[in-house]
């Protein structure tokens, strides 16, 4: 039997894993390649800017694929591309990455490779996607969701903008899920939200292993608080600022001699001017953010907005802190016992949780072991890829019963 013939079509170089869908990418592509290399052919097609984004993933992940092509998108296309908007009624963040060269080059670049597959994340790479090559679309979270919970956290006139890119999202989904032949997502309460009874549920691992977490056993725990996260992402700049000024103040004054780490890559102006203040610590990129986790007590998740499975959540129970969150942030970790975290959805309860876990060692031993049980039974990057392998096996075969 002849090996699958995928091509990958990114919309952003997937290494350094700097963002969630580039983490989910990057953990994918080298699972596929250690475990299914005889029955998998990875063809990567990827957008990027720089000749050190190209570089980054040649070094990384060069060995995972057979072949790997590149589509360079400069700054002024992503903006072209946003001028399009009004005129073919796609989303802002479709026309922000598509360039009409670069549909014309990877179109012909699929001619020439002849894949039996197509894999992309998002619904951003649509408009490069030819009719005839069967589609495997991996949601990863309810785009549209995500932009409407944006918008009513906003005020006049991003509000307007954010509520009408919502609905863009809204119609561009349903037709980029007509066209593929299995859609996944890796929320099961997105799934019930956009009411799509076929779509697949498949959720993230983490690459934080028992063996990997072994590395870090002589990681000493300190007084502090963690949260991090891409932080030019609104769901984490909003939900680090509250965390901050609604819920930090209170937890200062009682526990003046811990830190609150903000951790992340990008920090936005406003999370920058939060360093320093009353113990707060905006790190910025970190090189190692398992090392920086097992530094810390206790992590504090306040997420308001935001769709699908949250990475840090994972992360962080993976290592075994004790976590506080909002039931937001835990949507997509069905199937808990229940002390898996400590669930809390306004301020001062939040606050109340952080203060009680970091004053009960015994409650923290508890929940953070009950957390990292659960993250270790359930989610890892081996099911992830089976699941991945049998869509792509599933879409293959019905295009060709179809074709009978």
């Amino acid at each position: 039997m002849s090996r699958l013939r995928i091509a990958w079509l990114s919309y952003r170089p997937p290494f350094p894993p700097l963002k969630g869908d580039q983490r989910v990418t990057t953990e994918q592509i080298r699972r596929l390649a250690d475990i299914y290399s005889d029955e998998i052919e990875l063809h990567l097609l990827s957008l990027h800017r720089t000749e050190a984004e190209r570089v980054a993933v040649e070094q990384n992940l060069g060995h995972c694929f057979t072949s790997m092509h590149w589509f360079k998108m400069s700054k002024l296309a992503h903006w072209a591309g946003l001028l399009r908007t009004p005129f073919n009624k796609a989303p802002m963040q479709v026309n922000y990455y598509t360039s009409e060269k670069n549909r014309r080059e990877i179109r012909r670049t699929l001619a020439r490779l002849v894949p039996d597959m197509i894999h992309t994340q998002t619904v951003r790479t649509g408009l490069y996607i030819p009719p005839e090559i069967p589609l495997t679309l991996d949601m990863l979270d309810l785009l549209s969701l995500n932009m409407r919970r944006r918008a009513e956290g906003e005020r006049f006139p991003r509000r307007q903008i954010f509520s009408l890119e919502a609905a863009l999202l809204r119609r561009y989904e349903e037709t980029m899920y007509k066209r593929a032949g299995v859609t996944m997502l890796v929320s099961e309460k997105d799934k019930i939200a956009w009411g799509k009874p076929d779509v697949v549920v498949n959720p993230n691992g983490t690459f934080i292993t028992p063996e990997y977490l072994a590395r870090y056993s002589n990681v000493e725990r300190k007084n502090a608080f963690v949260f991090h996260g891409g932080m030019s992402y609104f769901p984490n700049v909003q939900a680090a600022l509250f965390l901050a000024n609604e819920i930090w103040p209170a937890v200062h004054r009682v526990l003046p001699d811990w830190r609150l780490l903000i951790v992340g890559n990008n920090p936005s102006p406003e999370i920058r001017r939060l360093h320093g203040r009353s113990n707060i610590e905006v790190t910025g990129f970190v090189p190692d953010i398992t090392e920086t986790l097992c530094g810390c007590r206790i992590g504090a998740y306040p997420l308001l907005a935001g769709t699908g499975m949250l990475n840090k959540v994972l992360e962080s129970m993976s290592v075994g802190i004790p976590l506080v969150a909002t039931s937001r942030a835990m949507q997509g970790f069905p199937d808990r016992e229940g002390d898996e975290a400590l669930e809390r959805d306004t301020a001062q309860a939040f606050g109340e949780a952080m203060v009680r876990l970091a004053k009960d060692e015994a409650l923290r031993k508890k929940i953070g072991e009950s957390g990292q049980r659960y993250a270790w039974s359930k989610y890892s990057w081996e099911n992830n890829v089976g699941n991945l392998v049998d869509c792509w096996r599933q879409g293959v075969v019905s295009r060709e019963t179809l074709g009978e």
